[in-house]
């Protein structure tokens, strides 16, 4: 009977250890799956662009539509939550050249406005700069938490966030708008990275 009591004694201790590890494995794999959000290239045709009117630019050579939000609609919540905090936008823009030759996309005379006002547009550096992970800040878990919780979390979550923004980066910069020609009657779709405007409409000059 003492030797019975006495066997139980000794297990509960590691049975609360073996819970205490079940428990920082669960926590350990929430974070993992939770923190760092994940992004993949995406192609500015897949919007819809429909429901945006057709617009003129002022030369009448050019016409074009447009949809904000693109991040969100791909459902990349942890850039689309960066992107509201900073009153940025990420802009898929539908651009028709409706002329007999082609036209090249300069950033000097590209600009946008909105309710008379101009909109400040970002170079694919400067967006990125705004919106990515900050990867770094996971590493934090290795001294925050027990190692066995702060290695797979810190490493995990640094590696997610890394491999998302290069994707990030990757679209950015080959599929802004700033650079690109179109050739004469013919269609394109790209990106355009600006300041949320005060009005859903905005307006695109060529000069």
């Amino acid at each position: 009977m003492v030797n019975s009591c006495f066997f139980v004694e000794l297990n509960r201790p590691l049975g609360y250890i073996m819970n205490y590890r079940f428990l920082l494995f669960l926590i350990a794999a929430s974070c993992l799956f939770s923190c760092a959000g994940s992004y993949q290239t995406t192609n500015p045709i897949d919007f819809r662009y429909g429901y945006t009117p057709m617009a003129k630019s002022a030369q009448d050579s050019i016409s074009y539509s447009y949809v904000f939000d693109v991040i969100a609609k791909k459902d990349y919540k942890k850039y689309a939550n960066k992107e509201r905090r900073k009153k940025v936008n990420m802009v898929g823009i539908k651009l028709i050249n409706e002329s007999r030759k082609p036209i090249t996309i300069n950033a000097d005379h590209f600009s946008v406005s909105s309710a008379g006002k101009p909109v400040k547009l970002y170079t694919p550096a400067e967006f990125y700069k705004i919106i990515h992970q900050k990867n770094g800040y996971y590493l934090l878990y290795f001294i925050s938490s027990p190692i066995i919780v702060g290695l797979p979390i810190g490493l995990g979550n640094f590696f997610v966030a890394a491999d998302a923004n290069k994707e990030l980066n990757i679209d950015l910069e080959q599929n802004q708008l700033i650079g690109k020609t179109v050739p004469a009657k013919c269609t394109i779709f790209a990106y355009v990275y600006m300041q949320q405007p005060p009005d859903s409409a905005i307006t695109i000059s060529l000069k």
